[in-house]
């Protein structure tokens, strides 16, 4: 395995087949990961504003990030200043290459890895799509997508939407006021739902046998177009299916809950247009 450090001032490429794994650090400007059929990384730069970037790789590690900020703690510390700072990066990755990314506006879009994602954004949007393996995304008020994964998904935001559909055998949303869309398209499923007063749809396969439990304050619940709330703060529900069993837990303040047993699927109504029954 090589050692390398370079300082990126403008539009580059830098390649390392020996990659495994990259971790990207990014003020402003767009992150794109695509797959690559060969192994490793490769990482092209397509515009810079502002501080150059520096790529470096360490065994089987690539990294890509500013020299001058350091790797600790530096997305609280960008947050509260204005900077110009900005880059455009395409990363080309190798199949089970891992990635681990933190950007503060600029946006991160996925798309067929197979390796495991880590994305922190102060406010970006993030957009996973037909994604493999364990994701870990965290935001601040960016919206989150995840679309067709297949694996565990643990999210987190505070007021941006988040919406994670795919085959899900665990999955972790937790919002503060943004709504939660989740979407589970089959298998045994173990869905964990938090929010204050975001709204929480679910949608699960038609042959589900579905266990549902929601703790709300004030919180409506209807399950495959019924209301049912059961009083006292705690709704529970055991729907038999001839299907997988999906228990999905949500805990709420005011948001409303619309669980659906639904194939094809197509979006829940948002809870928020909840009728009485």
């Amino acid at each position: 395995m090589t050692t390398m450090s370079r300082i990126i001032t403008g539009p580059d490429t830098v390649t390392s087949d020996d990659g495994a794994s990259v971790r990207v650090q990014l003020v402003g400007g767009a992150l794109e990961v695509v797959p690559r059929d060969q192994p490793g990384v490769v990482v092209e730069v397509t515009e810079i504003v502002g501080q150059p970037l520096e790529i470096a790789t360490e065994a089987d590690r690539v990294s890509v990030g500013y020299p001058s900020i350091g790797w600790d703690g530096w997305i609280k510390r960008l947050t509260s200043t204005d900077t110009p700072d900005r880059a455009v990066v395409r990363l080309h990755v190798g199949s089970g290459v891992s990635l681990s990314a933190a950007t503060v506006s600029a946006p991160v879009v996925v798309s067929g890895s197979t390796g495991d994602v880590d994305v922190s954004t102060a406010s970006a949007p993030s957009r996973l799509v037909r994604t493999t393996g364990a994701i870990k995304l965290r935001t601040a008020s960016g919206s989150v997508e995840v679309e067709d994964h297949n694996g565990p998904v643990n999210v987190s935001g505070a007021s941006g939407v988040l919406r994670v559909d795919g085959e899900l055998p665990r999955a972790a949303v937790t919002s503060v006021s943004g709504d939660i869309h989740v979407r589970q398209r089959g298998g045994a499923s173990l869905l964990t739902l938090t929010t204050v007063s975001g709204d929480v749809g679910v949608v699960v396969p038609t042959q589900a046998h579905l266990e549902l439990e929601v703790r709300g304050v004030a919180a409506r619940v209807k399950v495959d177009g019924r209301e049912r709330n059961s009083g006292f703060g705690v709704t529970r529900v055991d729907e038999a299916g001839s299907g997988d069993r999906v228990m999905a837990t949500v805990t709420t303040v005011s948001g409303n809950v619309t669980v659906e047993r639904s194939t094809p699927w197509s979006p829940p109504l948002p809870p928020g247009d909840v009728q009485d029954a």
